[in-house]
């Protein structure tokens, strides 16, 4: 009778011993899981809030200016660097997506490994980490990366360009707005394919609401996006003689349309 209550005893223990083993292989596994999602690292077209830097970007700027010290010959080389804005606003995860030398990128590098924290970026009302794309040049001026959500609080319609009387026009005409695109428009080696783009051309001709629909990768998408942040101001549509605003899209770089004809022959 003994040897059962102890064999009984025995097995309540290894029972208990497994049942606590299990317990705790669950706990890490959450506890992994909700790390990895809170490690996780998003586009700016994925959160609400975008990072931005104290003062703006101009203030970004301005401290690229003061601090980066690119060989004389480069001085307007752009050195396109990818990073990761972390919840505390500290950048890290700095990769060359364009270079222009070796002594370039690593200035750039170098200048935003001392960059003060930015104000991160927020998805329903939480920090999160999120990917920037930003061209390093001691040249460069007024790039907003605020533009990328402009206009998101403006309500007012939105017109189809097919359904109104006068339709938008880029200083010059449409061929001249392709020039623009090719002229300003500059990817890394490695980005291959197009960008496909929408925006909002506003009614003042300014541009907003920037939908990236397709990126090609290696900060191509970010490329386009800031082009098109430059863009002079366009004609705006209109419609019963009232400025509107309407809806564009558009291919970076621009490829004119392939059409097929089929022959007919006669039999």
């Amino acid at each position: 009778m003994r040897r059962i209550n102890n064999c009984i005893l025995h097995n309540m223990k290894k029972l208990l011993f497994l049942a606590i083993v299990f317990l705790l292989i669950q706990f890490v596994s959450a506890q992994e899981m909700t790390t990895d999602s809170n490690n996780l690292v998003y586009n700016l077209n994925e959160i609400e809030q975008i990072p931005d830097f104290p003062g703006g970007m101009n203030e970004f700027y301005n401290f690229i200016r003061n601090n980066y010290k690119a060989p004389s010959k480069t001085l307007s080389d752009k050195v396109l660097v990818c990073f990761i804005i972390e919840k505390d606003g500290s950048l890290s995860s700095f990769k060359i997506l364009k270079s222009v030398n070796v002594e370039s990128d690593a200035e750039a590098v170098r200048v935003l490994s001392i960059c003060p924290n930015w104000i991160p970026g927020e998805k329903n009302g939480q920090k999160v980490r999120c990917r920037l794309t930003l061209p390093i040049s001691k040249l460069i001026y007024n790039y907003q990366i605020r533009s990328l959500s402009s206009g998101q609080k403006n309500k007012e319609n939105v017109y189809s360009i097919a359904g109104i009387e006068k339709k938008p026009e880029f200083p010059g005409g449409i061929k001249e707005f392709h020039k623009f695109l090719k002229k300003n428009y500059k990817p890394s080696a490695e980005a291959k394919g197009l960008a496909f783009v929408t925006f909002i051309i506003e009614k003042d001709g300014s541009l907003s609401n920037f939908k990236l629909l397709r990126d090609p990768g290696f900060g191509a998408g970010e490329e386009a996006l800031r082009v098109l942040s430059i863009c002079p101001k366009w004609s705006p549509g209109e419609t019963k003689g009232e400025k509107v605003r309407c809806i564009f899209s558009t291919s970076i770089p621009y490829k004119e349309p392939v059409y097929t004809t089929t022959r007919r022959v006669s039999e």
